[in-house]
């Protein structure tokens, strides 16, 4: 290199504008990436809702009366996106349960302890949705002392085992859907997922009543 350019080149690499430069575009590209690394994080999750007979969040019940009879039949849709980044084998657990059994708790792991009375398991791609069919009809009530029994139910066509949950004049029973995802390395199902280091989970519920 010729001496005069060698030292032009020397003076501007010394130059405090140069510096300055360096040092502000360090920072500026640092913050974009750690920026990014935070939106690829906070953009991780699943999402759940349950949608009625015309996939609205409406309409749940013939005439909107969410008093339904024996033999009446239902129709629902359970739209669940995955945005994990990564193709998600998923679990719906369907459960019933009246005003005074204990919910799933939002921000943990803890599920309701009753039965499940249907799993409806998918493979849900990166990015996509999985729009699920649930016609559910209650087969067999009977009154108890003051309490409607639900005995049996069919849902998506398959009766369900026989089951226990009873409710004060049938008021108040609730159909709870819990979203759960499959852990790679438990091999097994788990509710909610870790976020941003907190433990998110997602559950939906509609409440009905049942006259005989």
């Amino acid at each position: 290199m010729h001496p005069n350019r060698f030292l032009i080149a020397r003076n501007i690499f010394r130059s405090r504008a140069f510096i300055l430069t360096f040092v502000a575009l360090f920072v500026l590209f640092s913050v974009a990436e750690a920026m990014s690394h935070i939106t690829r994080e906070s953009e991780a999750f699943l999402t759940m809702s349950t949608l009625g007979s015309d996939m609205k969040v409406e309409n749940y019940f013939p005439k909107n009366n969410n008093t339904i009879s024996v033999g009446e039949h239902i129709v629902w849709y359970v739209n669940v996106h995955n945005a994990m980044n990564d193709p998600e084998y998923v679990l719906i657990k369907i459960k019933l349960l009246n005003s005074t059994q204990v919910m799933p708790a939002y921000g943990s792991n803890q599920t309701t302890l009753e039965p499940t009375i249907l799993e409806l398991p998918h493979l849900v791609p990166a990015n996509a949705t999985w729009i699920a069919p649930l016609n559910w009809t209650i087969v067999e009530a009977i009154n108890q002392n003051g309490h409607v029994n639900i005995k049996r139910m069919t849902i998506n066509g398959e009766e369900t085992a026989i089951l226990d949950s009873r409710s004060v004049n049938g008021q108040d029973f609730r159909m709870v859907l819990e979203l759960w995802r499959y852990n790679n390395d438990s091999k097994d199902f788990e509710f909610g997922w870790s976020s941003l280091q907190d433990t998110r989970n997602v559950w939906n519920q509609i409440w009905f009543n049942v006259t005989k």
